[in-house]
């Protein structure tokens, strides 16, 4: 999970969507989360409730979905955090800066 300074403060960032995970909309039916991402780029406020990865969890997690930068954005009401796609993680850079330091003079 990481952590991104913006506007509105300091939010979590889990990156941990898969693409055949279920979203049940608070309108009606399920949808992939493949699908759900191709209906929030024209159909705005969706909300409902999903299941995260973990295989211990029964029940769903309330959500609002977004468009983000890294695409489809589930935002768990109750923990504050924002889900996204597991493939879009960013790469580590914690030890970019000490190899830096071992170049530049």
């Amino acid at each position: 999970m990481g952590t991104v300074s913006g506007k509105r403060g300091v939010k979590e960032i889990a990156y941990d969507l898969e693409k055949h995970w279920l979203f049940w909309k608070d309108t009606g039916g399920a949808v992939t989360l493949e699908e759900l991402e191709r209906q929030a780029h024209y159909e705005p406020n969706i909300r409902g409730q999903a299941i995260f990865g973990d295989p211990l969890r029964t029940k769903p997690v309330r959500v609002l979905v977004n468009i983000s930068t890294d695409g489809l954005s589930l935002y768990d009401v109750r923990t504050g955090v924002s889900h996204r796609w597991a493939d879009r993680t960013p790469p580590d850079l914690s030890g970019f800066a000490e190899l830096l330091k071992g170049i530049l003079p």
